[in-house]
């Protein structure tokens, strides 16, 4: 996919001067420079209420009856002070910090920040439409939680889908930013184009958005492309791995993961780790497979229960 139509690049964050919320995922917990108490919140109120209070920001929680994770794990919003906020620099900053941390493989980072969305559209409405957007399914399938506050997430999707599937899925959502692997932020845009209103309609702006948000919020991923999203464990975990052997994620690089997975799957792999191992190295050398040490690596993995990377790192001690 040509990227260059989907998004747009930046090494700040480029915000447009709309209504703008941080997207916080709290998958693995609540981060830690606004941590809070949510397991005792017995209601949806109580949850925003506890999170409000340390974020000072008016917070928006989903309210689904019946969620695909338990809600205390869900996305949530936090309503900034326009576009100007000073807790944004605060929130890069420690975006950032999760990054190089990550990167620099000195502990193992869970992402909770990293994300922006601005649209005029009213919160509730807004989310409402991520509450539909997260909950991804294909065909016939029972629907499956996809983690669209994680960074990488969206970051994958942008570069495997085309720009058409992407603005239609985002809809009223004027501009979703994420910091890339790569320290940089890109910026994918809704259907919707808010600039066509000038500030005298904001009353039509807002019922045009509010219109729009009630329409399909569905991805329709091609079969192939659905089958890469699939796999979007191991793309980003051999991303991970091909970023701290010293390598740039660009869009080269991005490409590269989902072939590389393609063909870890011909060797009988699996597991998103054994796919992630392998495909990483796959991405700097094509032959690996048929060179050591990867090849007796791969002999052994037929007949063991044992992770790839495990096995290499077996015989790379007897090497030595």
């Amino acid at each position: 996919m040509n990227t260059n139509r989907a998004l747009s690049f930046s090494g700040a964050l480029q915000l447009e001067q709309l209504p703008t919320y941080a997207l916080i995922d709290p998958f693995f917990g609540e981060p830690p420079a606004w941590d809070c108490i949510t397991d005792t919140a017995q209601t949806f109120d109580a949850l925003a209420d506890a999170r409000a209070a340390v974020w000072e920001r008016q917070i928006w929680v989903a309210d689904s009856p019946k969620p695909l994770v338990s809600p205390h794990r869900l996305p949530y919003l936090v309503e900034l002070n326009g576009a100007r906020d000073p807790l944004i620099k605060q929130l890069c900053e420690y975006a950032q910090e999760e990054q190089m941390t990550s990167a620099d493989n000195v502990a193992s980072t869970e992402y909770r920040l990293g994300s922006f969305v601005q649209t005029s559209l009213p919160p509730a409405l807004l989310m409402g439409r991520l509450q539909t957007m997260w909950a991804y399914r294909f065909g016939g399938a029972a629907p499956r939680y996809l983690r669209i506050a994680d960074r990488r997430v969206m970051e994958l999707l942008c570069h495997l889908l085309q720009p058409e599937s992407i603005a239609a899925w985002l809809g009223p959502i004027a501009r979703w930013h994420v910091l890339s692997r790569r320290g940089v932020w890109i910026s994918a845009s809704g259907i919707l184009d808010e600039t066509q209103f000038d500030e005298n309609e904001s009353l039509r702006r807002v019922e045009s958005l509010s219109a729009s948000a009630l329409s399909t919020a569905r991805l329709r991923p091609t079969p192939a492309e659905h089958l890469r999203i699939a796999s979007s464990e191991a793309a980003s975990r051999a991303l991970l791995l091909w970023q701290r052997a010293g390598k740039v994620v660009d869009d080269s690089a991005h490409r590269a993961v989902w072939a590389g997975i393609e063909t870890a799957r011909t060797h009988s792999l699996s597991s998103p780790e054994d796919l992630a191992e392998f495909a990483w190295r796959w991405m700097a050398n094509s032959n690996c497979a048929v060179q050591p040490p990867l090849r007796e690596a791969l002999e052994q993995r037929r007949n063991e229960l044992r992770p790839l990377s495990e096995i290499l790192d077996t015989l790379s001690a007897v090497a030595d």
